[in-house]
């Protein structure tokens, strides 16, 4: 099926983010929430560590997360005066240093993109966001058709994500803590971001406000993951030796 064999390669390859060991803290980190301040990964075979820093505006809203050694800034968000999204800007070739922006539009105060424009890596196109009973339908610029069932805009939730005829339905853990829980904003955007790239960095980097615990697709690929975390439930660093740092 047209980029399954990719998309399973790098969800594959990212199972090594995904389950952390238990760190203590100190006695003021249990009563205040936190906020995800880097990953840190082990260095590599050429001895280098990676660092990817989260980092927030005065309103505590998520706007960049940039890439040390080599530095890169590898997602951008813009927000409206309201707090809705308004531009997501992803790295979408690391070695040319290339990206994409995806601008939301909205109807009058809906949380719901009505409509969303594609520019800067690629020819720039709009696609029109149907909603219907809260289950929402676009296309790309190849015709390929992606489906948001379930949405919930409470909560800026979705139950199931349809894209090249799979459909992939999360399980979240909302007794888990990733430091993102105020970025609930960005949930269903992210998933709306063109073709495979979304899904990748919504289940990949565990952008969502609340963390997985499994993965299904329709196509029979079952992903799980387990979580050791700190006394009040932040995840803190996978057996790979990757840190989860927090303010």
């Amino acid at each position: 099926m047209k980029n399954l064999s990719k998309i399973t390669f790098i969800l594959f390859a990212f199972t090594l983010l995904f389950t952390a060991c238990s760190k203590s803290d100190d006695d003021n980190s249990l009563t205040k929430d936190k906020k995800l301040v880097s990953i840190v990964f082990p260095p590599g075979s050429q001895g280098k560590q990676m660092v990817a820093n989260y980092r927030y505006d005065d309103q505590g809203r998520l706007i960049e997360i940039v890439q040390e050694n080599p530095y890169l800034v590898t997602f951008t968000f813009t927000y409206m005066l309201d707090g809705r999204v308004e531009k997501i800007k992803v790295l979408k070739d690391f070695f040319d240093q290339k990206y994409i922006d995806y601008t939301f539009f909205y109807e009058s105060e809906s949380k719901i993109p009505n409509r969303i424009r594609y520019s800067g890596a690629v020819p720039t196109y709009t696609a029109d966001v149907v909603n219907i009973d809260n289950t929402l339908f676009w296309n790309n610029e190849d015709g390929d058709e992606f489906v948001l069932e379930g949405v919930n805009t409470t909560n800026n939730t979705f139950q199931r994500l349809v894209a090249g005829g799979v459909t992939f339905t999360p399980h979240f853990n909302t007794q888990l803590k990733n430091g993102l829980a105020a970025q609930a904003v960005l949930n269903i955007p992210f998933a709306m971001l063109q073709g495979y790239e979304g899904i990748i960095v919504y289940f990949g980097l565990q952008l969502n406000s609340q963390p997985i615990i499994r993965l299904e697709t329709s196509d029979g690929e079952l992903y799980n993951w387990q979580y050791e975390t700190d006394a009040v439930g932040y995840i803190t660093k996978t057996p790979g030796g990757i840190e989860y740092r927090y303010q």
